[in-house]
């Protein structure tokens, strides 16, 4: 970073003394692995300046094929072999986590005597807690490669579920669709726990464009725990 705001400012500083009062803008992008190469162009002339974001190697560096930036084995590993990418990149989540993550807030919930209700806490009983996560749970798996929309959907209706409200229940999630006999979603709105409740969920529904695919890490932490074992631990 330090080297690409030197050079950045290096070139601005010699464009003004060729073309006054002109400035570098940015024009595009071309990717090598991790290293990208700014064009910047004068928006008074047509001049144009090339800036990569890794300092070019000398010929001594390369000559002993080494790279400043390139230091780590698995650094280097990925700027030889990660193709350019072209448009966005965006974050898949883990499934697993998320739901872990959405079960320890609720025992938060659950263990706050403080800004939290008795009656909430009450109805919040450990088999409660469960039923909340495994239907959010159920709600990502039934709408993996679906429709963002649908899974945002059932995943805030899996509070009402979870309390016994089956009234906005799909066939695909519950058995109970329609049945309202043992629904105790009245009492915890009443108390004020929804707000609780559902400020968690939101932590998932946020992300429901993440989860779409029904990803887990499982696999990446299967590979790592083995390949630790031949490179200890590195």
């Amino acid at each position: 970073m330090d080297y690409f705001l030197k050079k950045a400012l290096s070139l601005q500083s010699l464009l003004n003394l060729k073309c006054t009062g002109s400035k570098l803008e940015y024009s595009s992008e071309k990717r090598s692995g991790l290293v990208s190469v700014y064009t910047l162009k004068c928006n008074m002339s047509d001049c144009e300046e090339h800036l990569a974001t890794e300092k070019p190697q000398t010929l001594e560096e390369k000559s002993n094929n080494h790279s400043t930036i390139n230091t780590a084995a698995v650094w280097d590993t990925l700027v030889m072999n990660v193709p350019p990418l072209g448009g966005t990149v965006q974050k898949i989540e883990c499934v697993n986590h998320c739901i872990k993550n959405y079960s320890k807030h609720l025992y938060r919930i659950k263990k706050d005597m403080k800004s939290v209700a008795l009656e909430t806490r009450k109805l919040l009983t450990n088999q409660r807690i469960k039923d909340l996560t495994r239907n959010a749970q159920k709600a990502i798996y039934a709408n993996a490669h679906g429709d963002i929309s649908q899974l945002k959907h059932d995943l805030q209706n899996s509070v009402p579920c979870s309390f016994g409200n089956y009234s906005k229940c799909q066939t695909y999630l519950c058995n109970h669709v329609g049945d309202t006999a043992s629904d105790n979603m009245s009492q915890l709105v009443s108390s004020g726990g929804h707000h609780h409740i559902f400020g968690s969920l939101n932590l998932i529904v946020i992300k429901s464009s993440q989860l779409i695919d029904n990803e887990t890490n499982n696999r990446a932490e299967l590979f790592m725990s083995l390949s630790a074992r031949f490179n200890m631990g590195k």
